[in-house]
């Protein structure tokens, strides 16, 4: 996980500034998301409908605070 949060780290720097609440939610959606993926591909877990439903509201959120 300490490495998922380096990698994020460019992208919430410019939006934690400028933008504190908008690069909370995308740090944290897009970490959430990222363990998604990995869990999925990479330890091939079984994801229920519920699980996956984080990941959409989470890029729900994404575009709401973006476009808001």
């Amino acid at each position: 996980m300490y490495k998922m949060s380096i990698a994020f780290y460019p992208i919430s720097a410019e939006f934690t500034w400028r933008h504190l609440g908008k690069g909370a939610v995308l740090v944290s959606v897009l970490s959430a998301i990222g363990a998604v993926i990995v869990a999925v591909l990479i330890y091939h877990e079984k994801v229920t409908s519920y699980q996956l439903i984080g990941p959409v509201l989470g890029i729900a959120a994404i575009l709401m605070s973006s476009c808001g």
